[in-house]
């Protein structure tokens, strides 16, 4: 149905179609003077429509703003529209997008056709997409690898959203196939340069291993601060500070964390306390993950450690427990391809119901042409092996040894311990 007065142009019962879209069941525009507002139609005419299921093109709302001709999307919306081209509200909003994005809340938007420049405000919403559709509607996410966007798999938000597209405040609630993520961030995503972020973020049970694409990390429950740039791992650079309730390394989840660090490409330089039921610690660390073997440099007070619990020591039934002050700098993650220097002060080692105490203890692992060189000393000794070794092994082979010399005291090990020279 078709009205026209001076004052407005009504189409109930809508049913308009263009080459790429179709828009039902009513819309209607209001202006005071007819040819002076549609000569500026953007800002002058007001519009009222309610939306069924409509099926709009990018490509037509590219007319109004350029920006979005490389959009190439479909989207089916309903809800309610009131207001210009340039400023206006959506109530009862619902939109979707092929089979991955859906949006639902209310939105107000101010600034249009200039789409980086337009404030847009959406609360109490629900927004449903993947990393393949985000790239789309954010350019400077696309391609990026490393962290691992696309194995957040579908990521559903819930809260606000308030700023333009490049530079915004969200406050709300992921949920992704990674894990949950509470935040009250600033983003700022420039054409050039490097996107930068500021606030509060709270991680629930979230895989940061697959995130970050490391198979020795696994779930994360952090609560703090967070300041950085960049999302590419090669060109990060992240402050954090807060708590770590909960994270996962070489199958052992720590417990009781606090820090205040800072992560650049894939290096860690902070302060740590931890105060877990194996490990109590206080320290400086740097921790570089660029390589094969991750690089530890560590300055600190060891109260209390229990090693093989930590997963630090494989095939030991007795626990072995360190405490004193240390200064290490070392590459591996366990004890048999541990290369490099600690030293302790104040030492003390305890296996099973034995306990060792030094002044002073040194430890130096090196190769050299494919020949370990394993060193030991203190104020009261002095111990080196040189050799193919497994330190691990160390225990069985040398019960195998004297098992051929001392049939009667030492039982033979069922396998003999292999590369031991």
């Amino acid at each position: 149905d078709f009205k026209l007065t001076p004052q407005i142009m009504e189409l109930a019962k809508l049913d308009l179609q263009t080459n790429k879209s179709r828009l039902t069941d009513y819309y209607a525009m209001q202006f005071k003077d007819f040819n002076e507002d549609f000569a500026d139609y953007i800002t002058r005419v007001t519009m009222h429509a309610h939306f069924k299921e409509s099926k709009v093109s990018s490509d037509d709302i590219a007319f109004f703003a350029p920006e979005l001709i490389s959009w190439k999307r479909n989207f089916i919306i309903s809800g309610n529209y009131l207001g210009t081209v340039d400023n206006f509200t959506v109530t009862n909003l619902s939109a979707s997008s092929g089979a991955g994005t859906n949006i639902n809340g209310l939105l107000h938007m101010k600034g249009l056709p200039d789409i980086n420049r337009t404030n847009i405000s959406f609360t109490n919403g629900t927004l449903q997409t993947n990393y393949y559709d985000l790239g789309v509607l954010i350019p400077v996410m696309k391609g990026v690898s490393s962290p691992n966007l696309a194995a957040l798999g579908k990521i559903i938000y819930r809260g606000n959203f308030n700023g333009t597209i490049q530079n915004f405040v969200t406050t709300g609630n992921f949920s992704t196939q990674l894990g949950g993520i509470k935040t009250n961030i600033s983003l700022h995503l420039p054409d050039k340069g490097d996107p930068s972020y500021t606030g509060d973020i709270e991680t629930i049970r979230f895989n940061m291993g697959k995130f970050l694409n490391d198979t020795l990390m696994g779930l994360v429950d952090f609560k703090g601060k967070i300041t950085g740039s960049n999302f590419t791992v090669d060109k990060l650079k992240t402050t954090l500070e807060g708590k770590i309730s909960s994270l996962t390394y070489h199958n052992y989840t720590y417990t009781k964390i606090i820090t205040n660090g800072t992560f650049q490409k894939r290096y860690f330089n902070g302060e740590i306390k931890i105060n877990d039921p194996n490990l109590d610690f206080t320290s400086t660390v740097e921790i570089d993950l660029s390589k094969e073997l991750p690089r530890f440099n560590i300055l600190g007070d060891l109260v209390h450690s229990n090693l093989y619990s930590l997963n630090l020591l494989k095939n030991s039934k007795d626990s072995l427990e360190l405490t004193g002050l240390l200064d290490v700098n070392f590459t591996g993650t366990n004890i048999d391809n541990f290369l490099g220097t600690a030293k302790f002060l104040n030492a003390a080692i305890k296996s099973g119901t034995t306990k060792l105490s030094f002044d002073s203890l040194n430890l130096t692992s090196s190769y050299t042409d494919s020949i370990k060189y394993l060193h030991l000393g203190s104020n009261d000794f002095d111990a080196t092996i040189l050799g193919k070794f497994s330190i691990l092994g160390l225990p069985s082979s040398f019960q195998s040894f004297l098992s051929r010399y001392y049939p009667s005291y030492i039982k033979p090990l069922k396998s003999i311990p292999k590369n031991q020279q």
